[in-house]
């Protein structure tokens, strides 16, 4: 049983699945086991398949705090609603313990228009699934959930019913390929000399509303790769305010200017509070602190970085960095961070390309954002090295 696990775990994941991307599938089948009963189902019978309707609804429920809310997955919740509706008074029958008579030509008609749509949904799902961190960066991750404000500090979440207010994710290389240790820790080098090593340049980075940790993954992985600690904060957890400010972003935004002013104000708080919840310039000192942003939180990063001298710079993707430098990355998708690798979907949307042209199967965009950034990193703490 177990190597059957693993075969079909190692299948998907060759195949560039990702977790969300199996929960969808999941879900789409079970929602298509509900609509297929009514061509297997006779008279006589219990109809126990009715049950996976509301599995499906709640699993799709569960997903959508576990993982971003995306347009699929929005998709995906309405039409698992729709059949848990539907279906209903099936439900109710057999919670009476009451046997199947008949459907009604009417859930006949519903339950085939439903099977087109799963169907339909399934490849549109497996067609703009998103890519998975590549497995060869030697990289750790550990996700930290936060509770507080901006105004009141952060502090790790103690108790499984504390609100998750930020959501905080480090990476940092793998032990054995970092170039440094922890601050403080002994490593011995070859010739069994221990010595304390410099500890990580430390990168924080506010996510944009419109984007969130999971979207901006590859960059702050890769980046990681190359010598970062790397830490990526999400303030963006009121689940109805994010999905307006997302689809502002997709489909109105003329209405994410208009709020530009606010939206970087509030990012310029998010990033103080993040270098508070680390202590502040007494908790960093000795540590080289860069600021990392995308979209509207790169004025954020620029007014914090004015604000704390000890932070030695910022760099904004696809933007000006703290040296007066442009750095474009053609056809980057300010705010949404990699979408061609982590939400093909979005491209699709904003820019009406093909299903094809959407994914970025070489990774490009990741890589030349961390790229980008870790150059202009090395020549800052360069520049500060000489001053």
């Amino acid at each position: 049983m177990k190597i059957k696990v693993e075969l079909v775990f190692n299948l998907f994941y060759d195949m560039f699945m990702t977790d969300s991307v199996i929960i969808d599938l999941l879900v789409l089948s079970l929602l298509l086991a509900v609509n297929f009963r009514l061509f297997f189902m006779t008279r006589g019978q219990r109809d126990v398949v009715v049950l996976l309707a509301p599995v499906a609804l709640c699993i799709c429920l569960l997903g959508l705090f576990a993982w971003d809310l995306s347009l699929p997955k929005a998709l995906i919740l309405l039409l698992a609603f729709f059949v848990f509706a539907e279906n209903f008074h099936s439900l109710w029958r057999f919670c009476s313990k009451l046997y199947v008579d008949y459907f009604s030509p009417v859930l006949w008609l519903v339950s085939i228009v439903n099977i087109l749509l799963i169907v339909a949904l399934g490849v549109l799902v497996f067609l703009l699934r998103p890519l998975p961190v590549d497995p060869d960066l030697q990289v750790t991750q550990r996700t930290i959930a936060l509770s507080g404000s901006v105004r009141s500090g952060l502090t790790p979440r103690k108790g499984f019913f504390d609100t998750a207010d930020v959501m905080m994710v480090q990476y940092k290389p793998a032990q054995e390929n970092s170039p440094w240790s922890e601050r403080g820790a002994r490593l011995e080098n070859p010739t069994g000399f221990q010595e304390i090593l410099p500890s990580l340049p430390l990168v924080l980075w506010v996510t944009d509303g419109r984007s969130s940790v999971s979207r901006v993954e590859p960059v702050a992985a890769t980046l990681a790769s190359l010598g970062y600690e790397v830490v990526v904060a999400d303030f963006n957890r009121q689940l109805i305010e994010t999905a307006v400010l997302r689809v502002q972003g997709l489909f109105f935004p003329h209405k994410i200017i208009e709020r530009q002013a606010t939206l970087q104000q509030e990012s310029s708080f998010q990033y103080s509070a993040l270098i508070d919840y680390f202590g502040g310039e007494r908790g960093l000192a000795g540590r080289k602190v860069v600021l990392l942003a995308d979209g509207y939180t790169g004025e954020g990063a620029k007014s914090t970085n004015e604000m704390h001298s000890f932070v030695s710079g910022f760099f904004i993707i696809n933007g000006d960095d703290s040296l007066g430098n442009h750095n474009p990355i053609p056809d980057w998708t300010n705010g949404f961070g990699p979408v061609g690798e982590t939400a093909p979907w979005i491209p699709v949307v904003m820019k009406h390309k093909s299903l094809l042209e959407s994914r970025d199967e070489s990774r490009f965009y990741s890589i030349a954002a961390a790229h980008k950034s870790h150059q202009f990193f090395s020549t800052l703490f360069a520049t500060k090295e000489e001053l």
